[in-house]
């Protein structure tokens, strides 16, 4: 190990011998070697067990947000225009389940049976029993509607109330 550091080392005085940048150059490129320098240290000692990655990982993600901090304030308008977008389709999406919330409050009985599959003479543990089996397959944590899911627990309440 010790053998590559010195022979890079020979090679970059070399080529400085050779091509002598002017100094504003010679920094930048200097900055460069360090980072990548360092980045490849870093690599070769986690590979080799004298570093933990996640020492690593930390160290490259400060130089990345040094890197990307100018950068900020480019981004923050076009964030600024997210944020509010988003926000406004949040609102929208209240305001739909708001009018999904009155649609199923008038629920009559005849279409909370059709719904859950129940006769009129269904008792309660028939109502939840029939609920359960619905949910298993339309739950929206199982790729269903949120909207079917609603519809079926107002089916259940307004079932169970009657009963």
């Amino acid at each position: 190990m010790l053998q590559i550091f010195i022979a890079i080392t020979l090679l970059g005085l070399l080529l400085y011998a050779v091509f002598r940048p002017n100094p504003a150059t010679l920094r930048r490129h200097w900055r460069k070697l360090l980072l990548w320098g360092g980045l490849g240290l870093m690599v070769v000692l986690v590979l080799t067990g004298r570093m933990h990655w996640l020492f690593a990982a930390a160290a490259g993600f400060y130089a990345l947000i040094r890197r990307l901090l100018p950068l900020l304030p480019l981004l923050l308008p076009t964030l600024r225009r997210l944020w509010a977008t988003e926000h406004q389709r949040d609102a929208g999406a209240t305001a739909t389940n708001n009018s999904r919330a009155d649609s199923t409050a008038s629920m009559t009985l005849a279409e909370a049976r059709a719904i859950l599959g129940v006769d009129e003479q269904a008792d309660r543990a028939a109502i939840i029993a029939a609920h359960r089996r619905l949910m298993q397959k339309i739950h929206p944590d199982r790729g269903g509607s949120s909207y079917l899911a609603g519809r079926v627990n107002e089916a259940k309440r307004r079932l169970l109330s009657q009963s």
